[in-house]
């Protein structure tokens, strides 16, 4: 009976329907209070419901229940930065990072939240490890296919230099198109220019931000951005 009862409720909350979901999930959680997932799932609840203490509550719950989860921690550093805890949030942030260093959302959320404390600069520090991070990642995809993205030539001083095939400049292309990740990151980044006085670097990022949208999605905020800077 549990199981459906899970399952109803976790169907509810991928339907967007997480006021219904919470009263199930509070449910399993007193039949087994130290479930971590069950925590989780609830104060993720309650963070798109906007009951933020009650978010914060259940997912410091979930982290402490079990400290090897990193989309705990990722949700908690969001919540806190939702409730203007922004000290705390960049800690959980951080610490999500440290068990998962290739979490792209912690490197976003972390700049969003400096840029919350006007922090612009160390925002765009950590908008940029976010773009490197992702670029590292798609590079390490690609590489296994070690022979399409490289080859030895020799070198007029008789040495050996590795040369990158245009297969790796393409393919990383394709897929920094394939989800808006790095075109929301580029927005972020471009923001904080303007802020800081930059225009013209700023326009730059929103021109790039455009670039790499993903066809279909909708995504105004790098044209807006722009148009602005440029009327």
């Amino acid at each position: 009976m549990s199981q459906i009862i899970r399952d109803k409720a976790i169907d509810l909350m991928r339907c967007q329907r997480c006021a219904e979901a919470i009263s199930l999930f509070s449910e399993l959680i007193n039949d087994d209070p130290n479930d971590w997932s069950l925590h989780y799932m609830i104060g993720q609840c309650y963070r798109f419901t906007e009951q933020l203490p009650n978010a914060v509550n259940a997912l410091t719950k979930a982290t402490k229940l079990n400290e090897k989860e990193p989309q705990s921690f990722l949700a908690l550093g969001i919540a806190l930065q939702l409730s203007e805890k922004y000290e705390q949030a960049i800690e959980k942030l951080k610490i999500a990072l440290t068990i998962d260093p290739n979490l792209i959302t912690a490197y976003n959320s972390i700049g969003l939240t400096y840029k919350k404390l006007n922090n612009y600069q160390k925002a765009i520090d950590w908008y940029t490890k976010a773009a490197d991070r992702l670029m590292n990642t798609i590079h390490n995809q690609l590489v296994v296919n070690r022979d399409k993205c490289y080859k030895e030539e020799i070198a007029p001083d008789g040495g050996k230099v590795l040369v990158v095939l245009p297969y790796l400049m393409e393919e990383t292309y394709k897929l920094l198109q394939m989800n808006p990740t790095y075109s929301i990151i580029k927005n972020n980044i471009g923001v904080c220019c303007i802020e800081l006085g930059q225009k013209e670097l700023a326009k730059e990022h929103f021109k790039e931000s455009i670039e790499f949208t993903p066809e279909g999605y909708k995504y105004a905020g790098p044209i807006i951005n722009l148009k602005k800077l440029t009327d």
